[in-house]
């Protein structure tokens, strides 16, 4: 007898994140909870199979500092047109360093800062999928 996982949600969550430790961590801890992921470990690559993708994602988990883009730029792009994306960002920076305002503009849903629990990334992520 086989048996079918259902999944939470029917959209993918995006991971993205140039820490490939950390983008693996994320990305088992995310699919072992039922989600179904795309991960990328290059800003750039991710916002190109956003754009030729955005229907089937419903929700974006980017790191902030990253080369190329960063998670704010990459959110800006997103949701500057228009798909309208939730990003949740995971930052190491101090809480002063962030301008919160550039983020709110960026589409950026939620601000994380690490290091952040499994309870509070998984947490944080069911916030906004079932929103």
């Amino acid at each position: 007898m086989s048996e079918k996982i259902e999944y939470k949600y029917n959209k993918k969550i995006l991971i993205v994140d140039d820490d490939t430790m950390l983008l693996n961590l994320f990305d088992s801890l995310l699919i072992r909870s039922g989600y179904e992921t795309k991960a990328f470990s290059s800003s750039t690559e991710a916002l190109q199979y956003i754009i030729n993708n955005y229907n089937e994602i419903g929700l974006i988990l980017s790191d902030f500092q990253m080369p190329y883009l960063t998670g704010l730029e990459l959110a800006i792009k997103i949701n500057g047109d228009k798909l309208n994306i939730p990003v949740i960002i995971c930052s190491g920076s101090h809480p002063d360093e962030i301008d919160q305002d550039k983020f709110i503009e960026g589409g950026v849903v939620h601000l994380l800062h690490k290091p952040v629990s499994n309870k509070e990334l998984l947490a944080t992520i069911i916030k906004y999928v079932t929103n």
